[in-house]
């Protein structure tokens, strides 16, 4: 019996002290998966190496987010502040914020929000005031330019609408394909075959959305020419812009989809403008179905902002709790029709 020889989990974590020390204190440090791939191990060896490692305060832990390289920090107080970092002022965030308002000074915590505009700069600074004025906890709708600023973080961190890829950050989050396929599939049921999307070009979820309607397009034999793919931002004023370009297309579409509600507004806004009806001549669909939508009689996505908040508030208290968190909650979408579509005009001259 080999009673001296070193045990496996004791080799590895000589040889993970020696890289994580050349590391950042607060980097995060690869997954337990990730070195169990590496080192052609079981976890089990990898969790007694990293606690060798936790044990000599070479690194720490936070639960449902991962392993960090150094000491562990000084724990902040309990201000009772959580952070909430939104990309722009779109009308869904207000109405989720809203929700949860409700609820947590029950829960003995004060939202803290900031709007980012999605600037990667301002988003860090945003994300330094955060941690230098101890919030308990961060919302946020994430850019990917700022992943080592949120990889970096000390506290909770639960993300919205969006994720980071490299990231084990716990997110919520709509179903945006399955909304944009329904859609979608809606209009060519309806008939049509030229069918526009517009959206935002710093908004990963509308080009989800629009992938998933050129997806559900070429799988019917019809495509997206890149002509009728119209990318800005999400605002009223972008999809009146938008709309004017796309009018003057040899071939206009006949149907447009909105990655939001307001750009919606502004494609209606632009129809009546130049004297298009709105639906005998353009149909329209927007996602997030918020009042906007119901004032105009929009057909839209729903995406269920009271799910979405009962599942956000559900996951915070896990997370300040300490306790496991999901990786993924997906909240299901539903496409509310109203009087903004109907049958394509030729069509329906057609038929007549």
């Amino acid at each position: 019996m080999n009673r001296g020889k070193p045990k496996k989990y004791d080799e590895i974590a000589k040889r993970l002290g020696s890289r994580f020390q050349q590391l950042p204190d607060g980097m995060k440090l690869p997954s337990e998966r990730e070195l169990v791939r590496e080192f052609g191990c079981t976890q089990l060896t990898i969790r007694r190496a990293l606690r060798l490692l936790e044990q000599d305060n070479r690194i720490y832990k936070r639960p449902s987010i991962g392993s960090f390289a150094g000491p562990r920090p000084v724990e902040l107080k309990n201000s009772g502040l959580v952070g909430f970092l939104f990309p722009d002022d779109d009308i869904f965030y207000y109405k989720l914020l809203a929700r949860m308002e409700r609820t947590f000074f029950d829960m003995g915590l004060h939202p803290v929000v900031h709007i980012t505009g999605s600037q990667p700069i301002k988003e860090d600074e945003i994300l330094a005031y955060m941690t230098a004025h101890s919030v308990n906890a961060l919302i946020a709708v994430p850019n990917c330019k700022c992943e080592t600023s949120y990889l970096s973080l000390h506290i909770p961190v639960l993300f919205l609408d969006l994720f980071l890829e490299k990231s084990r950050i716990p997110y919520v989050a709509s179903d945006d394909s399955s909304g944009a396929v329904s859609a979608a599939e809606y209009l060519l049921q309806l008939g049509h075959h030229r069918i526009a999307c517009i959206g935002s070009t710093e908004d990963p979820s509308a080009q989800r959305r629009i992938a998933a309607v050129r997806e559900t397009l070429n799988s019917n034999g019809l495509p997206l020419p890149r002509n009728l793919v119209k990318l800005g931002s999400n605002t009223r004023e972008w999809g009146e812009t938008a709309t004017e370009e796309l009018l003057h297309c040899k071939q206009p579409p006949t149907a447009i989809f909105c990655c939001n509600d307001l750009t919606a507004a502004g494609v209606m806004r632009c129809a009546k403008r130049s004297g298009i009806a709105v639906p005998g001549r353009l149909s329209v669909i927007g996602f997030g179905d918020t009042e906007v939508a119901e004032d105009l009689q929009l057909t839209s996505v729903n995406q269920h902002p009271g799910r979405m908040a009962a599942a956000i508030l559900e996951n915070l208290r896990l997370l300040l709790a300490g306790e496991s968190v999901p990786h993924r909650t997906l909240i299901p979408t539903e496409l509310v029709i109203r009087e903004s579509c109907g049958t394509p005009a030729e069509t329906a001259e057609k038929d007549s």
